[in-house]
């Protein structure tokens, strides 16, 4: 917990900033979180026990006004939104070595991760089981690495390894993903103009053909994106490149 809270403290993290502790356990986090000033922060776990003991301790230190959710982060189907800030202290961990369906869990996390996270918002992540390279890997799409956290190494035969990563990303959208947003909105507006002149006729194809058409523009695999709190409609920013189908 120490060595994140020391990166927000140099990353200068708005004591404002909306906060995700995703895999919140017993809350101790979020306690240090609210000590340090932090003041919009939100704690969520899959296990009712251990929501119902954080709210416990939360309690006991007088932080009542701390939200605690029970949510099963891979099917919160667009619930968690608007976030600045997601950290993660070993839960991507658990759920990564769950030996059902590894392969489509991970993908279900980065997804979700995806749709809580703002445009470049930013990931902490502590693992004790994969690499720099492989979180590398697996969050290679639709976020930008930022820096690698000091964390305590070691020496065996020669070498210098690590027993934790941990990693900070940035969220980005590719241009893929700001053309099919922005598609979708104009199939949205279109479809509701028409929707007096021809009510047989819903948005609904309108919004997949764009879909499809963003899909068929860029080589890349994302999640259906739905952006609440969309507050730029700006031309695509020359800065975001991507390689598209030749």
């Amino acid at each position: 917990m120490s060595r994140v809270l020391r990166w927000m403290d140099k990353a200068n993290i708005s004591e404002n900033a909306a906060i995700l502790d995703i895999g919140t356990g017993n809350g101790a986090f979020l306690v240090e979180l609210v000590k340090h000033g932090y003041r919009n922060v939100m704690g969520i776990d899959y296990s009712p026990a251990s929501v119902e003991l954080a709210k416990n301790i939360l309690q006991a230190e007088d932080l009542t006004d701390v939200t605690v959710k029970e949510v099963d982060f891979l099917n919160c189907q667009g619930e968690l939104k608007g976030f600045d800030v997601c950290i993660d202290k070993g839960t991507f961990d658990a759920i990564s070595l769950n030996p059902d369906n590894t392969k489509e869990v991970k993908k279900l996390y980065v997804h979700a991760l995806k749709d809580a996270l703002k445009d470049q918002g930013l990931f902490a992540v502590t693992s004790c089981n994969w690499t720099k390279e492989q979180l590398l890997d697996r969050f290679s799409e639709g976020f930008e690495f930022v820096q690698e956290l000091p964390t305590p190494s070691f020496q065996f035969g020669g070498k210098t390894g690590n027993s934790v990563t941990a990693l900070i990303f940035k969220r980005t959208w590719f241009i893929c993903e700001r053309i099919l947003l922005q598609s979708m909105l104009r199939a949205e507006s279109s479809s509701e103009l028409s929707a007096a002149r021809s009510p047989a006729q819903s948005g609904a194809g309108d919004a997949q053909l764009a879909a499809a058409t963003a899909r068929n523009f860029c080589d890349f695999s994302f999640s259906p994106l739905v952006e609440d709190d969309l507050t730029s409609k700006e031309p695509l920013l020359a800065s975001c490149s991507h390689r598209s189908k030749s």
